[in-house]
């Protein structure tokens, strides 16, 4: 007689991008290893690593069949993440950042939510931590069974959103909810948490904000966002800024103009701030400025039009005089 094992389906896919972690990769996955809620897979996609990062995710997928790797040419960490919302399996979905830890109940606190209230889009908080922190310290974190239900986002009081919100692995999504939802693969190394967040609040109905801490987010030398500015980065600024045009004109709802203008703010004050202060890219600042000047000018705060004003004339001596007057 043959007997059919039943093998349970894969409730969470989390999705980590690779490239040259190997510093820190063991412990991410060691934190993945030890998460309480145990029906999950891991899904590395190394992304042309030229470090141990290869080696990291082969020793952890050896001893534990829930971790696959996948391997690729460099494209970038839009593409990279596609990648693995591709493979996905699982019914939900989770995402990691190479060098960052999930809490011990971090799973355990976004499942049961997401599974209790039939919800697409389960929130968490996260914590900041410092580039040495080790992976015994996770048994410090405490365990909250505290949410707040957002039934409707036409009436949420923006105010009230966590600041730093935009980020993917705070979230855990499901699966077929994220159908028609990917990463923008031109952008390859920044702004493709923001882009794709606000397909994701364009398209949800409602969603949990949970107030355990389910990400330690690390200030690591080997974040791409942790390294000045460069000249990437402005070339990316002037991709999101055309993609966030394009959806919130599909869109057009609150939310939407609501993140549009906070991402414009921020955007500006990462490049023509870090310009200005380190004398770098002034040039390509100032025509990074002047091709998306049109779209930023509307969602930026008066001391920023009237600094952008002077950048944009090439009256940059003015502009820093202005920064120091009218920026706290």
């Amino acid at each position: 007689m043959n007997f059919k094992m039943n093998i349970p389906a894969v409730k969470i896919s989390v999705i980590i991008p690779v490239y040259n972690a190997g510093k820190y990769l063991n412990d991410t996955l060691e934190s993945v290893r030890l998460q309480s809620f145990t029906n999950w897979e891991c899904i590395c996609i190394n992304d042309g690593s030229t470090d141990s990062s290869k080696e990291v995710i082969q020793k952890f997928s050896s001893n534990d069949s829930r971790f696959k790797l996948i391997n690729q040419a460099n494209q970038g960490v839009s593409a990279t993440r596609n990648a693995g919302l591709n493979a996905a399996k699982g019914e939900y979905i989770a995402f990691l950042d190479q060098d960052d830890l999930m809490s011990p109940k971090a799973l355990e606190s976004l499942i049961e939510p997401a599974e209790n209230y039939n919800l697409n889009l389960v929130r968490g908080r996260r914590k900041n931590i410092p580039e040495n922190y080790k992976l015994n310290e996770l048994s410090d974190i405490r365990f909250t069974t505290q949410y707040t239900h957002i039934k409707n986002l036409s009436v949420l009081n923006f105010r009230l959103l966590p600041k730093r919100w935009m980020y993917v692995w705070l979230c855990l999504f499901r699966r077929d909810f994220l159908a028609g939802i990917r990463f923008y693969e031109p952008l390859k190394s920044g702004a493709e948490d923001n882009i794709f967040m606000l397909e994701v609040f364009n398209k949800v109905g409602a969603f949990m904000q949970c107030q355990n801490v389910v990400c330690l987010h690390r200030k690591s030398l080997t974040s791409t966002t942790q390294n000045g500015l460069k000249l990437s980065h402005l070339r990316t600024i002037e991709l999101a800024v055309t993609k966030f045009k394009e959806i919130t004109d599909n869109y057009n709802n609150q939310l939407s103009r609501f993140i549009y203008r906070k991402q414009m703010r921020n955007f500006f004050r990462g490049s023509v701030y870090q310009s200005i202060e380190s004398k770098m890219y002034l040039n390509e600042t100032q025509q990074m400025l002047q091709n998306i000047y049109p779209d930023i000018k509307n969602a930026l705060k008066l001391k920023h039009r009237i600094i952008a004003h002077y950048f944009i004339r090439n009256k940059i001596t003015t502009a820093e005089l202005l920064k120091k007057w009218l920026v706290v």
